[in-house]
């Protein structure tokens, strides 16, 4: 992987050795051959990289981090012609996207069969089976299968919400929980119920009004992370 050592530094080709300077949104170099990795799939940087200058996160790439910026501004250029919904990412996201929609699903576990939309899906899928969480927050006991769990349930210690909705400035600790509140603005309902065509603008909430049909009850909502804890100090 070519070292990336500032945002506007140098870069050193890993393939060749060739170094030149790094611009916002440079394309790959040209000894390159692109690869079919999916974005989220793509290592992050951990000691070198461009980074973040609103949350911190490292990115491998200058273009990785223009796709990751939208998440903060919320823009969202890249439309799926079949139901409307907005991604930050042509090739990524709406590419991945688009498998809800034609049915595909090109990773399986070869444990029990089940296929998955996307790579990571299955990886995290597989740990269900040999019960590995190996992401653990340093403040708490808690510990999570994915990294992106463990990144947005360290705001809950921190108190960060660095995802901002450009229409009303509320501010949340995720780009989906950002994501989910920009649908409000909007009258886009992607998510249709199969028995009765009903719309809904959450995932969750079709998954509720689908046990109008089936006759099963709700769960009752899960306590949020580290809510009981704060309740067991105060009754101290």
């Amino acid at each position: 992987m070519s070292p990336l050592l500032t945002w506007r530094g140098h870069l050193s080709c890993a393939d060749c050795g060739k170094s030149f300077k790094a611009t916002w949104g440079q394309g790959p170099h040209l000894c390159h051959e692109p690869d079919n990795t999916e974005p989220e799939d793509k290592p992050i940087c951990l000691d070198t990289g461009v980074q973040c200058p609103e949350c911190g996160k490292k990115l491998c790439t200058p273009q990785s981090l223009e796709d990751h910026m939208r998440t903060h501004t919320g823009d969202r250029p890249f439309v799926c012609r079949d139901c409307g919904r907005r991604f930050v990412e042509h090739l990524g996201s709406l590419k991945i996207h688009l498998r809800t929609h034609t049915g595909e699903r090109p990773y399986h576990c070869t444990v029990c069969g089940n296929r998955f939309i996307r790579l990571s899906h299955l990886r995290n899928h597989q740990r269900t089976h040999t019960g590995e969480r190996p992401y653990k927050c340093n403040e708490c006991d808690k510990s999570f299968t994915q990294s992106g769990d463990l990144v947005k349930h360290k705001r809950i210690h921190s108190g960060e919400k660095p995802f901002e909705c450009p229409e009303c400035h509320r501010c949340y600790t995720s780009s989906g929980d950002l994501g989910k509140h920009r649908r409000s603005h909007t009258n886009l309902r992607p998510y249709t119920c199969q028995e009765c065509g009903k719309s809904f603008r959450l995932s969750g909430h079709l998954k509720t009004h689908m046990l109008t049909h089936t006759g099963e009850k709700a769960l009752p909502p899960a306590e949020p992370a580290g809510k009981s804890n704060l309740t067991a100090k105060a009754s101290w």
